[in-house]
C-alpha cells in the first residue's frame, strides 16, 4: 500500500503564491537580461574587431596601391614613347625600321586586399556595423571591385599585344628594334593605344581606391567625409601623369 502523508504545512495564501510568482518571473527576467547583455557585449566585440581589421587592411593596402601606381605611370609613360615612336617613323621602302626607347624597372602590381568586408559579409558581422560607417566600407570596396575590373582589361590587352607582337613576329621589348610594314606597324599603335587605355582606367580607378582606403584607415565615418580623401588622391595622380 502507498502511504499518503498530509502536508506539513497548510495551503499556500495568495500572497504566498503571488509572491512566489513574482520571485520565477524577475529570476526569468535577470536569466534573459544577462543573456542579452552577454549578446550585447559578445555584438559590440565583433563589431569593434571588424571595424579595426578594416582600418587595418585599408593602411596595409595604401602602400601595395602606390606601388601599383608607380608601376602603372612607368607603363603609361613607355607606352607613349613607343607609339610616338611608331608614329614618327619614316618607311624606307615601304619598311619602318624602329628602336623602342628604354624603360626604368617597375614592382610587378599586385592586388590589394578586400578580404575583410567580404568576409564580414559572408559571416553576417556586417550587419553589426552602424549604418554610416558601412556605407562607407560599402564605398571602399566598391573602388576595390572597380580596380579589380580594370586588371582584368589589363591582362586582356596585354593578351591582345601577344597575339599581335606573334602574329607579326616581333616583340615589344625596350630597346628592341624592329623592322616592320606599314601594315604591321599601324597594327602594333593600335595594340599599344588599346594597352594605354586599359592602364589609363586602371590608374584612376586604383587611385579612387587609394582615397577610400586613406579615408578608412583615417577612421573616416561617412561616405561624404571620404570624398576630400579621394580627390585629394585622384589629383596628385593628375600631377603625376603630367611629370
Amino acid at each position: 500500500m502507498i502511504d499518503i502523508h498530509p502536508p506539513h504545512h497548510g495551503a499556500m495564501t495568495r500572497r504566498e503564491v503571488l509572491t512566489h510568482l513574482a520571485i520565477v518571473v524577475a529570476g526569468i527576467l535577470i536569466a534573459i537580461g544577462l543573456e542579452q547583455t552577454v549578446e550585447a557585449v559578445h555584438h559590440a566585440r565583433q563589431r569593434r574587431e571588424v571595424i579595426e581589421d578594416a582600418q587595418t587592411e585599408a593602411l596595409r593596402n595604401l602602400p601595395i596601391l602606390e606601388t601599383d601606381i608607380n608601376s602603372g605611370l612607368i607603363i603609361e609613360r613607355w607606352d607613349r614613347a613607343v607609339l610616338d615612336s611608331l608614329r614618327k617613323a619614316k618607311p624606307e621602302n615601304g619598311v619602318f625600321t624602329i628602336t623602342l626607347p628604354q624603360r626604368p624597372d617597375y614592382a610587378v602590381r599586385r592586388s590589394a586586399s578586400r578580404a575583410v568586408w567580404t568576409v564580414a559579409h559572408s559571416n553576417e558581422k556586417a550587419a553589426l556595423i552602424p549604418e554610416e560607417i558601412a556605407e562607407a566600407f560599402d564605398r571602399n570596396d566598391y573602388a576595390g571591385g572597380m580596380t579589380y575590373k580594370t586588371l582584368e582589361d589589363i591582362f586582356a590587352a596585354e593578351s591582345e599585344s601577344v597575339a599581335v607582337e606573334a602574329r607579326l613576329g616581333v616583340t615589344l621589348h625596350p630597346g628592341a628594334t624592329l623592322r616592320i610594314s606599314v601594315a604591321d606597324r599601324d597594327d602594333l599603335a593600335a595594340s599599344v593605344t588599346h594597352s594605354m587605355a586599359a592602364n589609363a582606367n586602371f590608374l584612376y580607378a586604383a587611385a579612387s581606391w587609394q582615397g577610400t582606403a586613406d579615408a578608412v584607415a583615417h577612421k573616416v565615418q561617412t561616405r561624404e567625409a571620404m570624398t576630400a580623401y579621394i580627390t585629394q588622391r585622384r589629383a596628385a595622380l593628375a600631377e603625376a601623369r603630367l611629370q
